[in-house]
């Protein structure tokens, strides 16, 4: 076929304007333009000129991308052009923002993925905003891996085309990372009989508060949960739990009233021979562990030790032996004596002498002879 169709553009900006031309030899001639197969016709924006051999669209659209072509025809023959496409750029518009995972508060430490898609012929570049400000972050996805605080704030995308020059921005979306909860204790080494506030922090909105222990709701639903007068059933793991619409989080501290010492008991023998050992044991009801110091007779004798062992050498080993328990926290010390007495002989046992024992063989001896004796008499009688 001879019929060349000619176009002054054909890589367009919607809403621009684009003639073609229909050419082709012969007589009487007529002119029929087709849009894939569809017959062009004259409208508001299409204008048939020259008769019919000017296409003039006015205002394109990304709808009118062809292909187009030109039929020519008279009595006698007719012939059709190749087609002709246009390519329409067009957009940004409809610009879409969305997080993954969807939801109102974040957890400090968490990922989350932001894309962002618009309408656009060519694909669009994306610029990522932080609070207004521009990130170097480029592209249509956004991720923030591990999450701080610091990073909350209003996210926006823009699209930008490089055809049109075109741009939309999104609409912000809020991004509010909740940081992990912790409680702490003031003072940090509770004391029975003391007071302390144990507090549960969080960065970040307002947020609902639930206080447990041993997983047991307590009525405080406040920040601070506070003890006037510890005691010792006041130990055990506190909980709080911060919490909102679609998230929460928990934090833990493990309370330990320190206490004592006191009870102080001292186990051990209240009489012992010389050459023995002895042991005595101390003993104290106190958190943390107390440290034992002994005396004897006010006289120290061994340090950081709840159990003494000594060997008696002398009877000026005995008196009263003195436990003192003291503990590093409550800065409390207790005591308890224990009276000894050391004897010169093992308890229950008298030891004889060499002329002792031969005195006892004699008596035994006498003794026996004796009975002999009277039974003879009485034989002979």
């Amino acid at each position: 076929s001879n019929v060349i169709v000619t176009a002054n553009s054909t890589d367009l900006v919607e809403f621009s304007s684009v003639s073609l031309s229909c050419s082709s030899s012969g007589s009487s001639l007529s002119f029929l333009w087709l849009n894939g197969s569809s017959e062009v016709t004259a409208s508001d924006r299409v204008q048939l000129t020259d008769g019919n051999t000017t296409l003039t669209i006015v205002s394109v659209t990304r709808y009118d991308q062809g292909p187009f072509r030109c039929h020519v025809f008279n009595p006698f023959s007719n012939g059709t052009s190749a087609p002709i496409n246009l390519s329409i750029s067009y957009g940004p518009e409809n610009i879409n923002l969305t997080l993954c995972p969807s939801q109102e508060y974040y957890v400090e430490g968490s990922d989350i993925s932001l894309m962002c898609s618009a309408v656009s012929r060519p694909s669009p570049l994306f610029q990522w905003f932080l609070n207004r400000v521009p990130l170097s972050d480029t592209g249509p996805e956004l991720r923030l891996i591990n999450i701080q605080e610091s990073q909350s704030g209003n996210y926006s995308c823009q699209a930008f085309n490089n055809k049109t020059l075109s741009n939309q921005t999104s609409q912000p979306s809020v991004v509010s990372v909740l940081v992990n909860a912790s409680v702490t204790s003031s003072p940090n080494q509770p004391v029975e009989g003391n007071s302390v506030k144990l507090t549960c922090e969080a960065a970040g909105s307002v947020f609902a508060r639930k206080w447990m222990k041993d997983g047991a709701d307590l009525i405080q639903t406040g920040r601070v949960l506070s003890f006037q007068s510890l005691k010792k059933t006041d130990s055990g793991k506190y909980s709080c739990n911060i919490s909102n619409p679609v998230s929460s989080v928990e934090a833990e501290y493990i309370m330990v009233v320190n206490y004592g010492p006191e009870n102080v008991q001292i186990k051990g023998p209240s009489t012992i021979s010389l050459n023995e050992t002895l042991t005595l044991t101390c003993s104290a009801e106190s958190t943390p562990t107390a440290n034992y110091t002994w005396k004897l007779n006010e006289t120290k004798i061994l340090n950081n030790s709840a159990v003494l062992t000594k060997h008696i050498t002398d009877l000026s080993d005995s008196g009263e032996y003195t436990c003192e328990a003291m503990n590093r926290i409550t800065e409390k010390t207790s005591s308890a004596v224990h009276g000894l007495t050391v004897t010169q002989y093992q308890t229950g046992t008298r030891h004889c002498s060499t002329g002792c024992i031969v005195g006892i063989v004699i008596a035994c001896c006498v003794v026996i002879v004796v009975c002999i004796l009277l039974v003879l008499l009485y034989i002979k009688k």
